[in-house]
Parts: structure tokens; sequence; C-alpha cells
């Protein structure tokens, strides 16, 4: 009798048991927030801004002029600006389909893509995008939009009149327009109604690609120490010459034609914190909760509001470095010291404190030849 009445005990209690809705959980939430209050709007304004930098430049390769180069650069600069963000959280489609490369490859390869202007095959943006990735994205724009050392009217007269002249004209065009397919694809793989793998990362162990909520979030762990590790060891340390502890190598420096790498430095901070806070508003928006940060709070107040303040330092001292920030680093400037120790505390408190509060488990590091 006593199996019997715990029998329809049970059996009273399972539909209510069934009907009691299953909360995602703290994690589930962060990871949530991240996926549609952070990455869908980054990829949204990526779209939009690589737009309208293929509309500029359709405009400067009708009329080459001064007015029309000035807004194609500037339209360049402004699609760079989500697309830096957006490295703060490289997982799924960015990665697994070569968005990355497709996109954002470096070094490029100036010399094959002058011998591809200077040679005979049609350049339509299916040929071109056949190339290679370090003839494509953003830095092959670059070094068709910016002349650092001639300055602009040397990129008026390479796009002015004369075979080469069209052929680079057709090149630009090309490559802009890869730019704004590619971002467009991204963009419609992270879309609910398209792709959907904004819902797919927190389907935990069924369709998404993560088995446990942990690992989950712990790949936003992960790539945001990555991508601090990138701007300490890559962007700021290897122009300083801090690997070999020796002179500092200019030809390191990123985004050097457009004079580029702070705003780019910059605009990885800013996904940084983006992840952190769980928002793309402004510093100390009232939304600003939700992130990573909401989880690293609820273990230490102490450690949550150490990574916010050198989240605000590291912006700091970035924006302080002088322009170009080429000549900065060749002049040893003391302000690229003091970005690079800045970005540096910010990776260790990451790496560190952050990775303890979460009880995250650190992964290869993927960022060895970028």
């Amino acid at each position: 009798m006593r199996v019997r009445g715990v029998a329809l005990i049970l059996a009273a209690l399972a539909p209510a048991c069934t009907d009691i809705p299953i909360g995602d959980g703290p994690r589930k939430a962060v990871i949530r927030r991240v996926a549609t209050e952070v990455v869908l709007p980054a990829h949204a304004e990526l779209v939009a801004r690589t737009q309208e930098l293929r509309d500029a430049t359709a405009a400067l390769i009708a009329a080459p002029d001064p007015a029309r180069l000035a807004a194609a650069q500037q339209a360049w600069r402004a699609a760079r600006g989500p697309w830096m963000e957006s490295l703060a959280f490289r997982v799924g489609p960015v990665k697994d389909d070569f968005y990355q490369a497709r996109l954002d490859q470096w070094p490029v390869d100036p010399a094959r893509i002058a011998a591809e202007i200077n040679g005979s095959a049609e350049l339509t943006p299916d040929y071109i995008g056949g190339l290679g990735a370090n003839k494509i994205g953003f830095h092959a724009a670059e070094v068709l939009l910016f002349d650092a050392a001639a300055g602009d009217p040397a990129v008026l007269a390479a796009l002015g009149d004369g075979p080469a002249a069209a052929r680079r004209r057709a090149y630009l065009a090309a490559v802009t327009e890869l730019l704004a397919r590619d971002a467009a694809a991204l963009y419609a793989a992270w879309d609910p109604a398209r792709g959907g793998f904004a819902g797919r990362i927190v389907d935990i162990g069924g369709d998404g690609p993560f088995a446990t909520v942990k690992e989950a979030s712990d790949a936003l762990v992960n790539e945001s120490i990555f991508l601090a590790e990138l701007v300490v060891d890559t962007k700021l340390g290897k122009p300083l010459g801090k690997p070999s502890g020796g002179d500092p190598v200019v030809d390191l420096v990123q985004s050097a034609p457009s004079d580029g790498g702070i705003d780019d430095m910059l605009g990885n901070v800013r996904g940084l914190r983006a992840v952190y806070l769980g928002s793309r508003g402004p510093q100390g928006a009232a939304d600003a909760a939700g992130g990573l940060g909401t989880l690293v709070a609820a273990t230490s107040p102490a450690i949550d509001a150490r990574v916010r303040a050198e989240l605000d330092a590291a912006e700091a001292a970035l924006s302080a470095v002088p322009r170009p920030f080429a000549g900065a680093v060749a002049s040893r400037a003391a302000a690229v010291e003091a970005a690079w120790r800045a970005t540096h505390e910010l990776r260790l408190t990451l790496a560190t404190e952050m990775v303890s509060a979460l009880g995250a488990t650190l992964s290869f590091n993927d960022n060895d030849g970028d």
C-alpha cells in the first residue's frame, strides 16, 4: 500500500511539475542577453555601414575627387567600428564559416593586389572573392583608399584615368561589394528569422554548439580574454618590440595606411565592455547590466569593480596615444607604453580574477597568426 500511495502522489504531482516553466538561469540569461543585445545589433550595424561604404566607394569611382574620397574613407572607418567590437564574441559563424578571415585577414598582400590590377582577368566580385583572404576584406579596401606616405593626391591619381586606374577602380568596387555581402551573410547566420544562431547558442544540449551552459559561458569568457591578448600582444606588443625586447617594428602596426590602429583597439575595448555589461549603450547606461559582469558581481563585487575600472583605464590610455600611431611607436612615445600597460592589466585581470570568479575553464588561444 505504501508503494501504491507513493506512486499515486507522484502521478498527481507530475502534471504540475510539467507545467512549471523552467527559467534560463543566470548563465544562460547572460548568453541570451549578449546574443540579442550585443551580437545581433553589432552585426546589424556592420551590415548598414558596409553598405554605406560600398555606396560611397561607388560614388568615388564614378567621379574621383577629394570630397568623394574623404566620404569613402570615413565610410571605411565607420564600418570598421562595429566589426572591431564584434571580435569580442568570435563564436559560431564568424569562425566556422570563415567570415573573420574574409573580412579582416592581416597582413594583406599589396603586391598580389597590384599584380591583379595590372593583369587581364575580369575583376568581378566573384573572381576577386576567390583570390584568397589576404586580397579582400577591410585591409584590401584600405590599401586602395589610403596612402600614408603620399597622401590623398596619390590615391586620387591612382584612381584617375588610364587602364590601370580603371582596373584599380574595378578592384575597389569588387572588394567593397564583397565586404557588404559578407557582412550581410554573417548577420543572416545569427538572425533568428534566418540562420538562427542567436537562438541556437542558447539551445544547450540540443541543436546548439554547446553541450552545457558552462561551455557556452566559458566561450564568452575565453573570447574576451583572447581579444584582450590580441590587443596587448599583437596590436601593441609586437610593434613595440616586446617579444624580442628590442627596437620597435613599425611594419607590424595594423591598419597603418588609414592610421586606424588606435581606433581598432578602441573598438576592441568597446566590444569587451559590451560583452561584460551586456549592452552596447554608452558607458554608464542605465540598462548596462546583464553581461558577464552580472555573474562576476554576484561572486565578487570587488573583482567586478576592478574589471570596470580597468576597461575605463584601457580606453583612456589608448585615447591618449598621439597620431599617427606608427609615428608614436617609432618614437617610443610614453603614451604607447602606458597603453600597453593599461591593456596588459586588463588582460591579466580577465584571465585570472574574472576566470576565478566565474569558475571558467580556459581554452586554447587561436590568436597565433593574427
